[in-house]
């Protein structure tokens, strides 16, 4: 998981609860883990000045999507924080 990941943007975006942070968390863990974190960086980074269009599309997902875990994601991405703090997250795995 790195050193402490995440530890620095929890206190940058204190409109997110701890369990929104989690699920951020436990989202970069998983990107990196599969191998993923380029092009996740790359989407995200494309996605940025959309955030408040993804973030509605998000809110909007969260009956469709199956189980708790992933209810969790779209949760914690229903808003421009959620996105912001998920881009520094993965720019944390990246360099750790």
């Amino acid at each position: 998981m790195g050193r402490g990941v995440g530890s620095s943007r929890m206190m940058a975006h204190p409109a997110h609860d701890a369990e929104q942070h989690k699920a951020l968390v436990a989202l970069a863990v998983a990107i990196r883990r599969v191998g993923m974190l380029a092009p996740a960086r790359l989407v995200l980074d494309v996605l940025a000045p959309l955030s408040v269009i993804t973030s509605q599309l998000a809110i909007f997902m969260q009956p469709l999507v199956p189980g708790a875990r992933w209810r969790s994601y779209m949760v914690a991405l229903s808003d421009e924080a959620g996105w912001e703090s998920l881009r520094g997250l993965l720019q944390e795995e990246e360099s750790s």
